[in-house]
């Protein structure tokens, strides 16, 4: 979710008008032959700015019987959310294939009935949340605490945040 000058970034939300869900990991293996293999937050994804944007979540899910269908429609692999008022714009969404021999293929965001085999997966990440304000404007103790958190690299943090990055590496 993007970042506003009086919030926090918000990391893992969906929009109202989104059409998916943040469903956890148990109900998708209670219900679907599916192990979920990553569930997380993605490290560089969230929009440099004053406040931070959202990251983006990762999901890496895998088959465990032949046959099962995938069908999935997304956005922000193009056109990533745009930062305002200075700030940077989130991370692009991503969707990859894993095949069971190890091969990656990167597949468009919109997808229909694909079959997975035993043993392949599918890993999307979804778009990560604009900035708001210059980073400039960030204080290094924000900028340590987004990379202590796992928000973001401290390489990211030289690029994005030069002014906080040495003394946040500290």
């Amino acid at each position: 979710m993007s970042s506003s000058p009086f919030t926090v970034y918000l990391s893992a939300t969906s929009r109202r008008n989104q059409r998916s869900t943040n469903t956890p990991a148990e109900p998708l293996e209670i219900e679907f032959p599916l192990i979920v293999r990553e569930y997380g937050l993605a490290t560089d994804t969230a929009g440099p700015g004053r406040t931070q944007g959202g990251a983006a979540i990762i999901r890496d899910i895998g088959s465990l019987v032949d046959g099962v269908s995938v069908s999935t429609k997304a956005d922000g692999k193009k056109s990533p959310a745009p930062g305002i008022f200075g700030g940077g714009e989130g991370g692009r969404a991503s969707l990859e294939y894993h095949r069971a021999e190890g091969a990656v293929e990167e597949v468009e965001m919109f997808v229909v009935d694909r079959i997975m085999a035993t043993g392949e997966a599918v890993r999307l990440i979804s778009p990560g949340g604009a900035g708001f304000g210059d980073p400039a404007e960030r204080t290094p103790a924000e900028v340590a605490r987004s990379i202590r958190d796992g928000f973001i690299s401290l390489e990211f943090a030289a690029h994005h945040y030069p002014h906080a990055a040495a003394r946040a590496g500290n």
